[in-house]
């Protein structure tokens, strides 16, 4: 099936790539696109850098475990894929000043402050983002979080004190948006300065 080969390929060029920028590290991150009815997502345990054909596992959309082990965050994936018809990929990465900025307090209000000295953030999102709250990663009380959050309208989602979400058509898109995300944060914390104080700590 060419076309389902060529999205592989796709997600694992963008994975090396994110990999290669530090926006990944080891085994953290994962990677997905749409198949048909189903979704195909980067393997439990994958390194971004080392992803090859067979490293990637089938779900359905009614969240049936086809072929291989998927990644155990697969459920916030399939969230996003619920939410709107036209996204056709997902990332989720650890990218430094991304998770610098989820675990900033009073994190909502801080959103606001993404859009407040640059105009690209909002021309990839149209404005929007949605912040998640701290969960242990991979547990069933942040997938109910974030389904209760996720929107259709939502490419970027902030996961606090963990990483961000992006979606997009494809996984080009999407690294677009996971890109564009990470530079505007890091403006930010170059403009604003955070101190050890305005950060949460999850314990």
């Amino acid at each position: 099936m060419i076309e389902k080969r060529s999205a592989i390929q796709d997600a694992m060029k963008y994975a090396k790539l994110l990999f290669m920028r530090g926006m990944v590290t080891g085994s953290t991150g994962n990677i997905s696109f749409r198949v048909g009815d189903a979704m195909l997502i980067s393997g439990s345990g994958s390194c971004f850098g080392m992803l090859a054909e067979d490293s990637f596992a089938c779900v359905t959309s009614a969240g049936g475990i086809l072929e291989g082990h998927p990644s155990k965050e697969w459920p916030l994936h399939l969230a996003v894929y619920k939410s709107n018809s036209e996204y056709g990929a997902v990332i989720h990465a650890h990218s430094h000043y991304s998770v610098l900025f989820s675990c900033l307090r009073g994190i909502n209000d801080n959103v606001k402050k993404l859009f407040a000295y640059t105009p690209y953030l909002a021309m990839r999102t149209g404005g929007r983002v949605v912040c998640v709250p701290y969960h242990r990663p991979g547990s069933e009380e942040l997938f109910r979080a974030f389904d209760a959050r996720v929107k259709g309208n939502c490419r970027v989602y902030v996961l606090q004190n963990h990483g961000v979400i992006a979606a997009g058509k494809d996984v080009a898109d999407a690294f677009m948006v996971l890109e564009e995300f990470e530079a505007t944060a890091r403006i930010m914390k170059d403009i604003c300065g955070y101190v050890e104080n305005d950060y949460v700590c999850i314990g």
